[in-house]
């Protein structure tokens, strides 16, 4: 009907002018780095000039556009297959959350470039990377480990991200420090590269028609395809082993065979790291409880990660 299309029409009206805020040149995107490959298509590195970020996104103090670098460093995500109805709803689903929260502790968008395809998401990237690579160079000795009192403050920052995310009714679905990034002075973000084809594709394994991180989700959401912030919270524990461990990969000595039968006799064991402190551990296994609703909140979860940090 007449109606319906006019509908519709305000509707796409509407959608193109949220995104005009946020559009830039792919011009501008110099020395493009691929560095894997996820859902969408490839993910690469760049760098931006500060002065070609959308006006909207300059307001307010950010720490990211002051200092002297003139270039800011961005995770570039390519939507390749512009023609896939669900990558596209998810791509846009991305930038529609991320186009509007605003936190320290969740990866920025800077904007996004769609003049000719594929179209590119433009997101805040650091200048120590992926929270699960900086990890695993602490434990081949590369890197500087950690200390117990900074290994709490990255968890409480993550939680900080994921409760600001929740808060926005946006369920992540791919919580783990592969998808979290770390800056030089230890602040942790939550972002979404979500590099399930490389180079952490050893993370994620196929089930049914879905290619899922297994080792990250509970039985709902495996079995009953049933994805919540409870779902998230649960992620969350794992990301906690993984800060102990120094990124190990969850319950290193079983396949994915055994494991996706483990978790549907919900018979899996999980332990926290022996490093973990024992406040940490009582609230990480709360997070593992079967039941979801029996599991703490991302609130509750800043409060006690809080409270820890203070107590060492």
């Amino acid at each position: 009907t007449e109606t319906a299309h006019s509908q519709s029409s305000a509707q796409s009206k509407k959608s193109k002018s949220s995104y005009d805020k946020i559009l830039l040149s792919r011009s501008h995107l110099k020395d493009l780095k691929l560095i894997g490959r996820g859902e969408f298509g490839d993910i690469l590195i760049a760098f931006l000039p500060k002065s070609a970020v959308p006006v909207s996104d300059k307001r307010g103090s950010n720490a990211s556009l002051s200092g002297e670098d003139k270039d800011l460093t961005v995770m570039v995500k390519s939507l390749t297959h512009t023609k896939d109805e669900a990558a596209l709803t998810e791509f846009k689903r991305e930038i529609d959350l991320l186009s509007k929260v605003s936190h320290e502790n969740v990866a920025k968008l800077w904007g996004l470039c769609r003049e000719v395809e594929p179209h590119y998401m433009i997101l805040e990237y650091t200048d120590w990377g992926d929270l699960k690579q900086f990890l695993t160079a602490t434990r081949k000795g590369t890197s500087q480990s950690l200390t117990p009192v900074q290994s709490v403050a990255v968890i409480h920052h993550l939680a900080r991200g994921m409760e600001h995310l929740s808060a926005a009714r946006f369920v992540h679905r791919d919580l783990a420090a592969r998808n979290c990034l770390i800056t030089s002075t230890l602040t942790a973000k939550v972002a979404l590269p979500r590099l399930t084809k490389e180079p952490y594709s050893q993370e994620y394994c196929k089930h049914i028609n879905n290619i899922i991180p297994l080792r990250w989700l509970p039985y709902e959401a495996v079995y009953e395809d049933e994805y919540s912030t409870k779902s998230d919270v649960y992620a969350f524990a794992v990301v906690i082993l993984e800060v102990f461990s120094q990124g190990e990969l969850p319950f290193p000595k079983i396949n994915d065979t055994t494991f996706l039968a483990k978790l549907k006799e919900k018979a899996l064991d999980w332990k926290s790291h022996k490093n973990t402190p024992d406040d940490l551990q009582k609230l990480q296994e709360t997070c593992w409880n079967i039941n979801p609703q029996e599991r703490p909140s991302f609130e509750d979860l800043v409060k006690e990660t809080e409270k820890i940090l203070k107590s060492m």
